[in-house]
């Protein structure tokens, strides 16, 4: 009896696990914060949490850096410098780069309905919790800073209403913007957002219309 048990263990284990997973999933958000700062050198940053897990890549003009928390310890950083090509002209597109847009309008139209679905059902499960932030700016005409300036002021309750806390400061000597935000979301269900997901990445329209825009396989006729 007791042999007869072991497979039964080993198969129920994975299963019980799968179910502990999903029910997790399906009880706690998920929460993406997205910081940006801008004043001389650009700075932001991307958190996605669940529960004490959290990633979160920043990116400053030195590089990139990814991380990997649990709680408030990280247990695995990656960074990375980027690379620029200097002295290096952007290559204009030749004609036969322009004949090749004809492939993505023959795919887009098929996307739209799957990747619609998608996309409504990711704004129903997605909520703006709040915007923090400040912004400083100056347009160099006093007088268009002045309008601007008082067209947020005509706004500010409807954005407080809308959880959005941003303080203006105008600049009235100068051209100048200079931004601190801190933006934060929750999907309410990623569970019903997963279930989604691979279903649109299962949808043969879909497949076949990323597959059809690859560059290798632009000039490739459908069968």
């Amino acid at each position: 009896m007791e042999t007869f048990l072991i497979p039964v263990f080993i198969l129920a284990c994975p299963l019980l696990l799968l179910v502990f997973s999903a029910l997790l999933l399906y009880v706690i958000p998920v929460r993406f914060t997205l910081f940006l700062r801008q004043t001389g050198k650009e700075e932001s940053s991307i958190t996605v949490s669940w529960g004490t897990i959290r990633v979160r890549i920043i990116k400053t003009g030195e590089g990139q850096r990814t991380e990997v928390i649990l709680g408030g310890n990280i247990l695995y950083s990656l960074a990375g410098k980027e690379k620029w090509r200097e002295g290096k002209e952007v290559k204009s597109p030749s004609p036969a780069d322009f004949r090749l847009s004809g492939g993505y309008l023959t795919h887009i139209p098929r996307m739209i309905e799957p990747l619609g679905k998608f996309g409504l059902l990711l704004w129903h499960q997605t909520t703006l919790e709040d915007i923090n932030g400040r912004i400083r700016i100056g347009t160099g005409d006093p007088v268009a800073t002045g309008l601007l300036y008082g067209g947020y002021w005509a706004t500010r309750c409807m954005l407080r209403e809308s959880r959005i806390f941003i303080e203006v400061i105008p600049e009235f000597d100068g051209k100048i913007l200079e931004m601190d935000l801190v933006v934060r979301l929750r999907i309410n269900n990623p569970l019903r957002i997963l279930i989604a997901g691979m279903r649109l990445s299962r949808d043969p329209a879909v497949r076949k219309g990323l597959t059809g825009m690859k560059p290798h396989v632009a000039g490739v006729s459908e069968s």
